[in-house]
């Protein structure tokens, strides 16, 4: 019996000692850490963001035209590149010291959607702005002093608030307003159709209320072949020459591989100037307006960068 006792009597010795000396390195001195060091501004990388593009035109947006033949100018950064286009015309320049650009262009009778985009020094920031023209005629004329367009969004009693590219806008039918109803559908009668539709595109000629209230003197309704610019604008790098009227481009944006197609209609423009498809050269940078026509993409207009 006595062993066992002595067996556990030193471990019970061990124990104590070796907690006795944890306890004594528990107290020992802590060295001090230094504090974590915050850099300074100095060593701060900061990302310099772009001073933001803005960008006014004249004809003003909603303007309504005495005349198709318009010079359209343009007013933002000096020194950076802008691509006017609709689906009629094509432009891409650079602004002046002052930050204008001015492009005469043809537009067509009636409403008119065009778009204009700016890019940064660098070509890594673009910004959009849509312009909505009307162009009075013979078999249109109107007294009115403005012009909207956009999608219904939704109809509460005689207003109607339009989704349009600068807005929401409040669309007020009077009892005067003339409404210019789409063609009722094969095996449909017309009176099915004498209603304005949440989903709707509507054109609406009237005047000022407010900033962002309009009283409709007519209204044209699109429900199948909704009015919209049918081209795009890209930066692309050029992976060929042209070959049988077709090349190959690699788009900046996301790297997607297009082929492009050149018609008798398309523009070639180099530092300004037409010039011919022999510039079209690999490894170039461009920005390309195109249209897609039965799955192939037409170019509107090409301006090689330097």
């Amino acid at each position: 019996m006595k062993k066992p006792i002595k067996i556990i009597i030193s471990l019970l010795i061990v124990l104590g000692l070796l907690a006795f000396i944890y306890w004594l390195w528990q107290r020992q001195p802590k060295g001090i850490s230094e504090p974590s060091q915050k850099p300074s501004p100095q060593n701060q990388i900061v990302e310099t963001k772009q001073e933001d593009i803005t960008i006014s035109a004249s004809p003003e947006n909603g303007k309504i035209l005495d005349s198709p033949d318009a010079t359209l100018t343009i007013k933002t950064t000096p020194g950076i590149y802008v691509a006017i286009f609709s689906n009629s015309f094509a432009h891409v320049a650079k602004t002046d010291a002052a930050g204008l650009l001015q492009q005469d262009a043809k537009l067509e009778n009636g409403l008119n959607l065009i778009q204009v985009s700016a890019f940064t020094n660098d070509l890594e920031k673009r910004v959009d702005k849509k312009i909505v023209l009307y162009v009075k005629s013979t078999k249109n004329p109107t007294s009115a002093k403005t012009v909207t367009a956009g999608l219904v969004k939704n109809i509460f009693q005689k207003v109607i608030t339009l989704s349009t590219d600068s807005g929401e806008k409040k669309v007020s039918q009077e009892k005067t307003t003339k409404v210019n109803y789409p063609s009722p559908a094969p095996g449909t009668k017309s009176k099915d159709n004498q209603s304005i539709r949440v989903g709707d595109f509507l054109a609406v000629l009237g005047d000022n209320n407010s900033n962002d209230e309009i009283s409709a003197q007519s209204i044209d309704i699109f429900r199948e072949n909704k009015p919209q610019i049918s081209k795009d604008i890209q930066i692309v790098k050029l992976l060929s020459s042209v070959k049988n009227n077709l090349f190959s481009a690699r788009v900046e944006q996301d790297n997607q591989i297009i082929d492009l197609s050149i018609s008798k209609d398309s523009q070639i423009s180099k530092d300004s100037q037409s010039t011919k498809q022999d510039e079209i050269k690999k490894d170039k940078k461009s920005f390309v307006i195109f249209h897609t026509d039965k799955d192939q993409k037409i170019v509107d207009l090409i301006y090689l960068l330097p």
